[in-house]
């Protein structure tokens, strides 16, 4: 009997236990829900947060573009599209719109001089590196907002020092010259007061004194109001440096040298692009470029452009302002990248990411079409060279002087002298196997006529370019999905038999005894 109650209070015991135990796992299980979907509410709020910020910089980043309105009316800052053509509005004169004019960021401009520079100010990295501070400020992120103008502020700062250092260079150095040399510093320095302004000195009857003025568009000169005529010696030489060195504030110095910068990397770049030009035609010399005649077999080449044609340029169709802008574009993203993961850049950095990016664009732009060019020319020449072996065998070995290798020609369908079947030897040949000397009289040159051959081999070349320029762009990843890869795809099979349409129709054009000097390149 004692066996029966201890054993039914033991499972009474039991009971509770587990019953504790199950009602302490389930409010752990419940503890443990609110604990995960606590973590992925912060978890989801932090994602909006860092896509809300990705968004702000990007806008804040994106270039300012000119707006001009339609029919040369714009609407000015205080009208929107409702308050367009209300009877309030039809009394006043253009309806209240302003002719003429043209918006930059929410501002209004009459002449489109003013709007292009206030795009350039906007487009600036001072300018874009202020409205991602700002966008810092709207997300409510002030230590990342204090960061990045405290970044701003300190490299504006080392900028102006060595704008102002600068100009006291380039102020003692005028001086050296005396008040004519002050004015010809005030006249090319284009920094505040002076900007667009043409300095002169005028001395007095006695040569005692001088007086600067400034000269119209007639020449027809005007003392500069305000100052005083100093005395033609050293101490007036001072005192019209001082009021010089007063009149230009250290912002207009840091403006005028940036422009100055500016100017002189615009003329680097061109005159780089005429060295690149150089270089190219000097390679080409002698390999039939635009204008060049490589027909003759032991002839030098006759110079690009000696008939008054424009030589080739490999930047002829580079598109400069597109460039500038996708450059910009790629410095303002690693800009905006580089400030969320709390690192900012200064303007400095951004501007040399910009330039950097810009050069690589130009020097692929420039190697393609240069690679373009020597394609399609020995292409031509060999071509035409094609049922003359000795020709053919002089142009094929001035295009091996010019760095291209056999494999190379082989690609582009042309095969060395003699090794198609049934081709000619470029000599002929003892039955020692010695060469024997060719004739010693010159090959006449004769013009070549045009024919359905030459126009056949236009689409080669042509088809064969589309298919290297396709090639040369880099294949889409992953990242960009299965349909732009297979778009990709899609487009070089689009190439390719394009290219074979193109040689079909070309073999087809050449005469019979021309065809041994070509084979369709392996692909």
């Amino acid at each position: 009997m004692a066996d029966g109650w201890g054993a039914a209070l033991q499972a009474g015991v039991n009971g509770y236990f587990r019953g504790a135990q199950m009602t302490e796992d389930a409010q752990d299980r419940k503890d443990e829900k609110a604990w995960r979907d606590e973590q992925r509410a912060a978890m989801r709020q932090q994602l909006q947060d860092q896509q809300a910020e990705r968004t702000a910089l990007k806008d804040a980043g994106r270039p300012i573009a000119l707006v001009e309105g339609a029919g040369g009316a714009v609407k000015p800052p205080e009208m929107d599209n409702r308050d367009v053509g209300l009877p309030e509005n039809a009394a006043l004169p253009n309806q209240g719109l302003q002719q003429g004019g043209f918006i930059v960021a929410g501002k209004s401009f009459g002449d489109r001089g003013s709007a292009e520079a206030e795009v350039t100010r906007q487009n600036s990295p001072e300018a874009v590196n202020q409205r991602a501070v700002q966008a810092y400020r709207g997300l409510g992120q002030h230590d990342k907002a204090m960061a990045l103008e405290q970044s701003t502020r300190a490299a504006e700062l080392q900028n102006m020092q060595l704008a102002d250092q600068r100009w006291k260079r380039d102020l003692g150095k005028a001086m050296r010259g005396g008040h004519a040399g002050l004015a010809q510093l005030a006249t090319g320095s284009e920094a505040g007061a002076m900007a667009g302004m043409k300095v002169s000195v005028v001395p007095s009857a006695d040569g005692k004194t001088v007086t600067y003025a400034a000269l119209d568009k007639d020449g027809k000169a005007s003392p500069i109001p305000g100052l005083p005529a100093f005395s033609n010696d050293q101490n007036g030489l001072v005192q019209a440096a001082w009021m010089l060195d007063q009149t230009i504030t250290p912002e207009a110095r840091m403006a005028h040298y940036t422009t100055e910068k500016n100017r002189e990397e615009d003329r680097g770049d061109k005159k780089e692009n005429r060295d690149e030009t150089k270089r190219h035609n000097m390679a080409m010399e002698g390999l039939a470029g635009r204008k060049i005649d490589m027909r003759g077999a032991g002839g030098g080449g006759k110079a690009a452009g000696a008939d008054g044609a424009e030589p080739f340029n490999p930047l002829g169709n580079f598109d400069v302002k597109k460039a500038r802008a996708v450059a910009m574009e790629q410095a303002s993203k690693a800009a905006e990248n580089s400030a969320v993961s709390g690192k900012p850049m200064s303007p400095k950095e951004q501007a040399k990411i910009a330039q950097d990016v810009y050069q690589q664009m130009e020097d692929a732009a420039s190697r393609e079409n240069s690679n373009r060019h020597v394609q399609q020319t020995v292409s031509r020449e060999l071509r035409t060279a094609g049922s003359n072996p000795a020709q053919y065998a002089a142009s094929y070995d001035k295009a091996q002087k010019l760095g291209l290798t056999p494999e190379a020609l082989d690609a582009w369908g042309f095969k060395p002298p003699g090794a198609a079947p049934g081709a000619k030897p470029s000599a002929p040949m003892a039955a020692a196997g010695r060469p024997v000397a060719p004739p010693a009289q010159a090959p006449i040159r004769q013009p070549v006529p045009q024919s359905p051959a030459d126009d056949a081999g236009s689409r080669v070349d042509a088809a064969r370019a589309n298919l290297a320029a396709l090639r040369s762009r880099p294949a889409p990843g992953l990242a960009a999905g299965q349909q732009a890869r297979e778009a990709y795809a899609a487009q070089l099979d689009q190439a390719r038999a394009a290219v074979a349409q193109a040689e079909s129709e070309y073999q087809s054009a050449l005469p019979p005894e021309a065809t041994a000097a070509f084979v369709r390149p392996s692909r």
